[in-house]
């Protein structure tokens, strides 16, 4: 199985495709929720689905696909953020505790410049695998993003941003039959 083409989606989301045969990668602009204190509401979210074309070279066989999934969030005590991510057969629910997204890289005492500044501390990332069916001629993905106010504050703020998806499709090895 490999992509065949840009993908496509139907709803206002703002985003980019770069395609290769295994790895496509989805960069966003606006797919994105947040509670501010000048909202009054409890909970924020979005739903955008996009449509992936594939190639498949079995129509016998399920594929596995590796999802990335990058961002950042932000969230005050009292605020949880949720990321439902639906592929092939299967959904997949991360939740995004603070606090615990990625790990501080240990402290540089040797007083030389860094050449990579330090991570984000508001930037998480996922992986997962999800099965594709056999026979599948496209991949429909579904992100939905929930921030809520578990607590009754109106001013707690929180955010959830997603950056980018990449599905990367790792090569087949489909064993010939032994001719004797």
């Amino acid at each position: 199985m490999k992509f065949s083409g840009q993908a496509t989606q139907n709803n206002a989301v703002r985003f980019s495709s770069q395609v290769q045969d295994d790895l496509i990668t989805l960069l966003f602009d606006n797919v994105d929720v947040k509670l501010t204190s000048d909202t009054q509401d409890r909970t924020a979210s979005q739903v955008s689905a996009f449509v992936v074309p594939v190639i498949t070279e079995t129509a016998e066989q399920a594929s596995t696909i590796t999802v990335t999934v990058d961002g950042l969030i932000s969230v005050d005590p009292g605020v949880r953020a949720t990321l439902c991510v639906s592929i092939g057969e299967q959904a997949h629910l991360l939740e995004l505790p603070p606090g615990v997204l990625i790990q501080e890289a240990p402290d540089d005492t040797s007083q030389q410049p860094r050449e990579n500044p330090p991570p984000d501390p508001h930037a998480f990332e996922r992986k997962f695998s999800a099965t594709l069916p056999a026979g599948v001629q496209d991949i429909l993905l579904t992100v939905w993003l929930l921030v809520e106010r578990i607590q009754q504050s109106k001013t707690a703020f929180g955010r959830l941003q997603i950056d980018s998806v990449v599905l990367y499709l790792p090569p087949t090895t489909v064993t010939a039959p032994n001719a004797d």
